[in-house]
Order: C-alpha cells, then sequence, then structure tokens
C-alpha cells in the first residue's frame, strides 16, 4: 500500500467505522497476511525497543537540558572571568619577579668580576699573592658568593676564597652550560654538591693584555628561594581574590536574579487571577521599565476584568468580547 491509499483509507474510516485493516483489505490494497506481517514487524520492533532499555543520555545533552538557577550562571561565568584574569596578570606578575631577581644576580656578578679583574692585574704581574688574598677576603664577605678566584695566564690558582686550593692548576667547569657571552663575560651555569652556579668569569688585562682570569661563583639558592617566595605570595594573594570575587558575583548574580525572581512570580499570581499584584520597581534601569511594564500590563487586566463584569451584565459575552477588540 502506497501512502496515498492509506490516507484514502483513514477517510473512510472517518465515515465508516471499521478497523483500518478491514478497510484495506476490502479495498484490495492489502490482503490479510500483509496486515498480519505489517502486525508482526510492529511488535518485533517494540520488542527490541524494550530490550534495548531506555537510551543512553550523553553529559552533554544532561547539561543542556539541566535547569541551572541564573543567578548560578551568571556566578560561574563572573568568577571563571575573575580566575582567568588573576591567573594570566600573576603569570605576567610572577615573570616580571624572577626576571627582575635574575638581572640584580647577573649584576651583582658582573659587579664583583669587574672589580677584581681592574684591582688585581698589578698583583698578578708583581706575583703578589697577599694583596690577592685580601681583595679576595674582602669579596667573600658577600652572602651570595659561593668562591673566588685568580688565575694567572698559565690557568694556576693564585689566589682562591678556600686557601687550601691556592697554587693548584684550575681545573674546568664539567657539564657547564653557556647562559650569556656580553664581551668578555662569561656566565656559565653548573650543578654541584647538590645546588645550582652561576660561574662569572672574565680575563684581567694589563694595557688590553690578558695577564690572568677571575672566576665568582655565585649561588642559585637565594634567587631559588626568593622565586619560590613570590611564587607563593601570588599564588596565595591569588586565591584569595579568587575567594573575594566568587562572592562579590555571588552577590551580584544574587541581586541580578531578584527581579526575575519576583516576576515570575507576579506571572503566576496573573495567572491565578489577581490583578491587584504588584512588583515593587527594584531599580531604574531596563529591569525597572520591565517591572513598571509588568505593572501597567497587570492594570490594563484588571481594568478589562472590571468593563466584562460590567457589560456582561446586559450584554452577550460576544458583543462584550467584540467590544474589547475594538
Amino acid at each position: 500500500a502506497t501512502e496515498a491509499d492509506i490516507l484514502d483509507a483513514l477517510e473512510d474510516q472517518k465515515i465508516v467505522v471499521k478497523r483500518i485493516g478491514e478497510i484495506l483489505i476490502g479495498k484490495d490494497i492489502a490482503t490479510q497476511k500483509d496486515i498480519l506481517n505489517a502486525i508482526a514487524v510492529q511488535l518485533k520492533r517494540e520488542a527490541l525497543e524494550r530490550a534495548a532499555g531506555p537510551s543512553k543520555i550523553s553529559f552533554v545533552d544532561r547539561l543542556r537540558t539541566a535547569r541551572i538557577p541564573i543567578r548560578v550562571k551568571l556566578s560561574i561565568l563572573i568568577t571563571i572571568i575573575i580566575v582567568a584574569i588573576m591567573t594570566v596578570s600573576s603569570y605576567f606578575h610572577f615573570s616580571s619577579q624572577r626576571d627582575t631577581f635574575t638581572k640584580q644576580m647577573t649584576r651583582l656578578g658582573y659587579t664583583i668580576v669587574s672589580n677584581l679583574s681592574h684591582n688585581s692585574s698589578v698583583p698578578i704581574l708583581e706575583n703578589d699573592e697577599a694583596s690577592l688574598n685580601i681583595l679576595l677576603e674582602d669579596v667573600s664577605k658577600i652572602e651570595d658568593i659561593a668562591y673566588v678566584i685568580i688565575l694567572d695566564k698559565k690557568g694556576t690558582i693564585m689566589a682562591h676564597s678556600d686557601v687550601n686550593k691556592a697554587d693548584k692548576p684550575y681545573e674546568p667547569l664539567s657539564n657547564a652550560k653557556l647562559v650569556e657571552k656580553a664581551g668578555d663575560l662569561d656566565i656559565q651555569k653548573f650543578r654541584e654538591g647538590g645546588r645550582d652556579l652561576l660561574d662569572f668569569s672574565m680575563p684581567v688585562k694589563f694595557n688590553k693584555i690578558p695577564v690572568g682570569y677571575i672566576h665568582a661563583g655565585i649561588s642559585l639558592e637565594p634567587l631559588q628561594k626568593k622565586i619560590s617566595r613570590a611564587r607563593i605570595f601570588i599564588i596565595v594573594l591569588t586565591f584569595l581574590l579568587i575567594l573575594i570575587g566568587i562572592g562579590v558575583s555571588f552577590y551580584l548574580s544574587t541581586e541580578l536574579s531578584k527581579p526575575l525572581s519576583n516576576l515570575v512570580k507576579g506571572t503566576i499570581e496573573i495567572k491565578k487571577g489577581n490583578f491587584l499584584h504588584r512588583i515593587e520597581p527594584f531599580s531604574n534601569d531596563e529591569l525597572g521599565d520591565l517591572t513598571s511594564a509588568f505593572n501597567d500590563m497587570s492594570d490594563g487586566l484588571r481594568k478589562k476584568e472590571i468593563i466584562q463584569d460590567a457589560f456582561g451584565r446586559y450584554v452577550t459575552h460576544e458583543i462584550v468580547d467584540m467590544i474589547l477588540q475594538h
């Protein structure tokens, strides 16, 4: 049977009280066997659907159909914005702090080796180890200095912050990585004794001729502690600001959702026929305009009800409807 045949049979069913199958058989559109096969197919399909059970709803579909109050949505949105802003600003602030600490340490190392290079050229040429040790003694008192070494041009240690290593050949750093090279200054990073250090080296020159070398090692541990403290401070500050932001966002979203809740309650009252229900304007904005429009609508419905009751006492409802429509 085609779709047109079935539609035609349905039209006949409105006139003659018969089953649709009997009409199809009577019109020779289908046989009794066709009807039974169709019923069997339908029953089999229903049995398979029952066996399969209810279709699984994905998490996304559940989320789309879930009823979430508008204040919760606003709170989540505002919180996400605050978290994103604080995360980005904290990252840049932390990066700035780390760069500042690193520059301070680099400036310290450069100042040390530069001053030693300027003041040790003559003692190196005169082989004046006493004067070199005095220079190292003053520098070694600086807190972050791990070692200071003065070499002659042959690579022999003439003075060392550890006096036991003096007069020995200098052993180049193992596993050192070049961090920066600026003119005569070389900065290398290496690990020794479970801690990271920066080695600042610069040649000692007399009349622009190298006569020795300066090495100063600065421990990165104080720098890492400063960075760690800065990181903890930024994390705590970010967490506190996020908590404050969540509270503020929840308060703002609650205040924004109050007029909407009042409008929903007012709509329910109007639906019940309580046209005397009024909503106090909440604010002087679009929500306030919506509240005023709602109150005007309530007044209009109340007046319409009064007119309808008054005219309904003397004329028919049809005439009352016509008057109200025009």
